[in-house]
């Protein structure tokens, strides 16, 4: 929590003193997830994302950039013709992404770590919220790898489209036979996100 807090701090204090230094806006848009190790395939939990960034540029078209926003995870099993049954797994994070970009004319590639702190979680079955035993929980703290590209359209937005994962498990639970990770420290469930997302610059575009 004070990692988020500092950051938030950052955000703001550099969005309403530090403009001329750094490009400052927002970003929102929505996600699509499914969580590794449910049994479940598919990004079919829609949810969305909104927040503020930073970025300050580097040398040669490098640039750096730090977000703060709400994200939604988690997974979703709709009915089929086959299984009537519907179940959801709604996750809400405060998510704090710090990302190195490279910049080529209007296409921007993006790479970084980011830190979420899980603010709620909820499990709904056939439209009934239940809770399940302890071992299903996940974790408060969630750390995860992102890789993105952005375009730069007229004015002062721009499109940028994510994938980011769990580095590690988000809780011990799996229906995912162990033998399927690579490693020993993956094995049980982890959040995996598509987020397509539109950013806002705040002054002149650079």
């Amino acid at each position: 929590m004070r990692i988020i807090l500092a950051g938030s701090l950052i955000i703001f204090s550099t969005l309403s003193f530090s403009q001329n230094i750094f490009d400052a806006g927002l970003i929102g848009g929505i996600t699509t997830s499914q969580i590794h190790g449910d049994a479940i395939g598919g990004f079919n939990k829609i949810g969305f994302n909104f927040g503020a960034f930073v970025a300050a540029d580097l040398a040669n078209n490098f640039s750096t950039e730090f977000d703060i926003y709400v994200i939604n995870k988690g997974s979703r099993k709709n009915p089929s013709k086959w299984d009537p049954s519907y179940w959801s797994i709604r996750l809400n994070y405060i998510e704090i992404p710090i990302l190195i970009r490279y910049k080529y004319k209007k296409i921007t590639a993006e790479l970084g770590l980011s830190y979420g702190r899980l603010i709620n979680q909820k499990f709904l079955a056939n439209g009934l919220e239940y809770t399940p035993d302890s071992v299903r929980y996940f974790n408060k703290n969630e750390y995860s790898s992102i890789a993105g590209i952005q375009y730069h359209m007229k004015s002062n937005l721009s499109l940028n489209l994510r994938y980011s994962q769990s580095m590690w498990k988000v809780r011990s639970f799996t229906f995912t036979y162990p033998r399927y990770y690579i490693f020993a420290w993956q094995a049980g469930s982890a959040n995996a996100v598509i987020s397509l997302s539109l950013k806002y610059q705040f002054g002149e575009k650079t």
